[in-house]
């Protein structure tokens, strides 16, 4: 997913860009997302992972957040966009 959305919000003219990604398992290829993510990142791309139900996966992607049920982080959505809102003024 991150080889077709970030090249497309790449080419967006709006000045903040915001990419979240809800995943419910790793990645199949670990260094791959990591350059992926982090060439994301020096195009002024925040991408933030959304990972539900992974365990033991820290530190694959620059941000990440890991909820342990669907439930936990839908009740905690609003209050990210809230918090990622406020902070990319």
């Amino acid at each position: 997913m991150l080889q077709i959305v970030g090249p497309a919000l790449a080419q967006s003219e709006h000045k903040r860009k915001v990419l979240l990604t809800l995943c419910d398992d790793g990645p199949d290829s670990v260094p791959q997302v990591r350059r992926l993510t982090d060439m994301l990142m020096a195009r002024g791309i925040l991408a933030v992972h959304l990972m539900v139900g992974v365990h033991g996966t820290s530190s694959i992607y620059p941000i990440e957040l890991i909820y342990t049920s669907m439930e936990e982080c839908l009740d905690q959505f609003g209050e990210l966009i809230e918090t990622i809102i406020t902070h990319v003024r």
